[in-house]
């Protein structure tokens, strides 16, 4: 009896199974099977009549009064990757609108924006009977920012008319895309409220009176390699142009650089004869450049960038390097490092008076400055890096900081006319040719603590008839002594290593 009921279950399954896999066509027929199958397995009404689901087609033609909506690039904003969104534009024989921008289709096919559709615009629009049609596709409430679409319709957008954005009140924001080349006369004249303008790498020419009376405006923002052609340089020394780093050198050295304010790249910033560069915080920056002819210059202790203030906390590489006018240089006390040959070969310097809170002097810093005849140096300082004072021919006495532990290699080599050195007792190390070539120097006292002296750290001093070395020194190094005084032809090796067993 068990047996006949499992098979029974098994048949009436079996059966079912094949039921739901034919019942397309069992729904299609009348009878018992079909509505037991209408009943458990109902049909999709909203595929009646249809093999395939239907999709909607956008119109990707142009014709006269129809709307596209087709996948346009978003106005490209010059530090930001391209975007895409679906653009709401209308066309009204050979005039388009879209976000507000006004086009007229030009002779070789292009489209130029030719007006603004603002608040007020709009009444006067409203009372056109031809063109009253386009505020129903504006794209766009808002008023404050203006882009321009680098194609509408299959339409590139080429250039922006003269006025077309002019006297437009509420107007913070411009995004041009790269496709513009062109931006007409007093395209933005008049526009009071403008802050913010983005130019695409495409623009070539920018004409007169473009920026006439905007009294706000802020920053310009260029993508380009190509500099554009600007007859408005008076208008645009408030503002800051800000740029890609690949194009910052080449722009601060151009005509079209040199009308801003300032010009930056996120890193570095050119202000006036300045160029600085931002450290870690933003809060503080080097100084990389100087562009000025002056015979003397104050380093400022801070500055305005941006629209804020910073603190100049150091000179950096090379920043005032073969600089021959450069007589005096008057140091911020807020300074706390000169980097590697910022100075080097300032060969009219007359004094290094370097402030107190420096705790570093890069490598070269002050090498070749031949006419420097004073030297200070804060008292903090532990180290002289290589060749910081090397070539320094018109140095004399030298009054070496309080806390110094290390002079490194040619440190004050070939400084001809030092005759007087005051060691403090904290040195340990003197490098190779350290004072090498220092023919005025007759008479030396190193310090007491001295642990290391550099093959011919005194080489060639040949006018030295004297030095002391600290107690025990020449019995632990007697080789370095040796060698740090060869070429000293007034030194008696043979005494001298008598007297200082």
């Amino acid at each position: 009896m068990v047996v006949w009921l499992i098979l029974g279950f098994a048949f009436a399954v079996l059966g079912i199974a094949y039921l739901y896999s034919c019942k397309d066509y069992y729904l299609e027929q009348k009878g018992f099977v079909a509505s037991l199958l209408s009943f458990f397995c109902p049909k999709n009404d909203e595929s009646e009549g249809s093999e395939e689901p239907i999709r909607q087609q956008r119109t990707s033609f142009v014709s006269t009064d129809t709307i596209c909506t087709c996948e346009a690039p978003v106005a490209q904003n010059p530090f930001g990757p391209l975007q895409t969104k679906e653009l709401d534009s209308y066309m009204i024989g050979d005039e388009i609108i879209c976000n507000r921008v006004l086009y007229s289709k030009n002779a070789e096919g292009g489209l130029e924006a030719i007006a603004y559709i603002s608040k007020v615009v709009e009444e006067y629009l409203a009372e056109d009977e031809t063109r009253n049609e386009f505020l129903k596709h504006l794209g766009t409430d808002d008023t404050t920012v203006a882009k321009i679409e680098p194609v509408i319709m299959n339409y590139e957008v080429v250039s922006i008319g003269e006025s077309a954005f002019s006297m437009i009140q509420g107007l913070q924001e411009i995004v041009i895309p790269d496709t513009v080349t062109e931006i007409g006369d007093s395209a933005f004249s008049g526009c009071v409220d403008l802050k913010t303008i983005r130019l695409g790498s495409g623009i070539q020419n920018i004409g007169v009176g473009v920026f006439e009376d905007c009294k706000c405006l802020e920053s310009v923002y260029f993508d380009g390699d190509t500099l554009p052609v600007c007859e408005d340089s008076t208008k645009l020394q408030k503002c800051i142009l800000r740029v890609p780093e690949k194009s910052f050198c080449s722009i601060i050295a151009s005509p079209f650089g040199q009308q801003f304010r300032q010009i930056t790249d996120g890193r570095y910033v050119k202000s006036g004869l300045w160029t600085f560069r931002y450290l870690q915080d933003r809060k503080k920056v080097e100084i990389v450049k100087f562009d000025g002819r002056d015979s003397e210059i104050e380093i400022p202790s801070s500055v305005i960038l941006e629209g804020l203030g910073v603190v100049v906390a150091g000179i950096g590489k090379n920043a005032f390097r073969d600089n021959q006018r450069l007589v005096n240089v008057k140091f911020s006390s807020r300074l706390t490092f000169i980097s590697d040959h910022a100075f080097e070969g300032c060969s009219s310097l007359h004094k290094i008076d370097v402030p107190d809170n420096v705790a570093r002097i890069g490598a070269g810093a002050f090498c070749g400055c031949e006419n420097a005849v004073e030297l200070r140096l804060p008292e903090n300082l532990t180290t002289l890096k290589v060749a910081t004072f090397k070539k320094c021919k018109a140095l004399r006495k030298i009054t070496l900081p309080l806390n110094l532990q290390r002079l490194e290699d040619d440190a004050f080599s070939l400084c001809s006319s030092i005759n007087a050195i005051d060691f403090p007792p904290t040195v340990t190390e003197i490098g190779i040719r350290t004072f090498s070539q220092c023919v005025a120097l007759t008479d030396v006292q190193l310090p007491e603590n001295l642990q290391k002296l550099g093959n011919a750290a005194f080489g060639d001093c040949i006018n030295m008839e004297h030095i002391c070395f600290p107690d025990g020194f020449s019995k632990l190094h007697k080789a370095e002594m040796i060698d740090a005084i060869q070429g000293c032809e007034k030194l008696n090796v043979t005494e001298l290593l008598k007297n200082n067993n």
